[in-house]
């Protein structure tokens, strides 16, 4: 799956995590959580992943990019 957000980043979205292509060719690759397939785009830029083990009683979990990294921002109802 592909999006292109506001400053004109391509986002490709795999099991495995999300790459970046900048405007400018810069490439950036950000592995899944450990522990989690990547699902889809939610909201935005944000993604579903799909955990191996429930958390708080949810497998789903939203995750949006915070740096290099996907951080976990609550259930994907």
């Amino acid at each position: 799956m592909r999006r292109k957000d506001a400053e004109g980043t391509e986002w490709v979205l795999e099991p495995g995590g999300l790459t970046a292509f900048a405007a400018d060719a810069t490439r950036r690759f950000l592995p899944a959580p450990p522990g989690y397939t990547l699902s889809h785009f939610g909201e935005g830029i944000t993604v579903v992943g799909r955990g191996e083990e429930p958390v708080d009683g949810w497998w789903d979990w939203i995750f949006e990019v915070e740096g290099d990294a996907l951080r976990r921002v609550g259930p994907a109802y």
